[in-house]
């Protein structure tokens, strides 16, 4: 059993993607400074355009959902990991 995303991150994470199933290459967890003082995260999602890679100037576009306050939410992704979704624990395999 794969404990990286706590049920809640999981059915979060699972809803969205379930739409791009047969497209997601990776997700990630990005870090960055929203102020100063203050670090944010956020979850990129990295797709196989439409087109596929050979029809393609841009073979990957990424969606980046909602930031939150830093190690809040997605705790047991390490920033900057590409995971694949059944690393993640998700119901579905990514493409190759």
């Amino acid at each position: 059993m794969n404990n990286i995303l706590n049920d809640e991150d999981k059915k979060y994470l699972g809803d969205y993607i379930s739409r791009f199933k047969d497209r997601v290459l990776y997700i990630e967890k990005t870090r960055f400074d929203y102020y100063e003082d203050i670090e944010a995260d956020f979850i990129t999602i990295a797709l196989k355009t439409f087109g596929g890679f050979e029809k393609s100037m841009y073979p990957i576009e990424n969606v980046a959902l909602p930031c939150f306050p830093a190690n809040e939410q997605f705790e047991g992704m390490e920033v900057g990991k590409k995971y694949a979704v059944w690393e993640l624990g998700l119901w579905f395999c990514s493409i190759n």
